[in-house]
């Protein structure tokens, strides 16, 4: 049993390292594959970033490399993000999140949060 799930977890890890990401945007609602919704206060900008390969361990999660912060308003309400590469749209995420994402003003996407093959978990 334990060669089957070394080879799901190298599959899974194989699917999501495949997925090309280097800018993040932050949206009030889904923006679809348009980005549509997205924040628009004054000091807001799409931001670059990266996420690691997923290795051994991982289970398919790509961590973010860095710590990723956006400057909002006070009443800004990210509920989605949307993945870019390249200028190109990748995918949309509804929010999980297991920690506040704003807070004074910025909105963080910490070292923890992670892409999958099905979202982005803020973690």
């Amino acid at each position: 049993m334990a060669d089957i799930a070394i080879f799901a977890e190298e599959t899974l890890n194989k699917a999501v390292n495949a997925i090309e990401v280097n800018q993040v945007r932050c949206h009030s609602a889904n923006p679809g594959s348009t980005g549509a919704n997205e924040i628009s206060s004054v000091g807001y900008t799409r931001k670059a970033c990266t996420f690691k390969q997923a290795i051994s361990g991982d289970q398919g999660r790509r961590y973010l490399a860095a710590e990723v912060e956006f400057n909002l308003a006070s009443n800004d309400s990210v509920t989605w993000i949307s993945l870019w590469f390249d200028g190109a749209f990748v995918s949309a995420h509804k929010l999980v999140i297991g920690k506040t994402f704003v807070v004074d003003g910025k909105g963080k996407l910490p070292v923890t949060s992670y892409l999958t093959l099905s979202g982005v978990t803020v973690a």
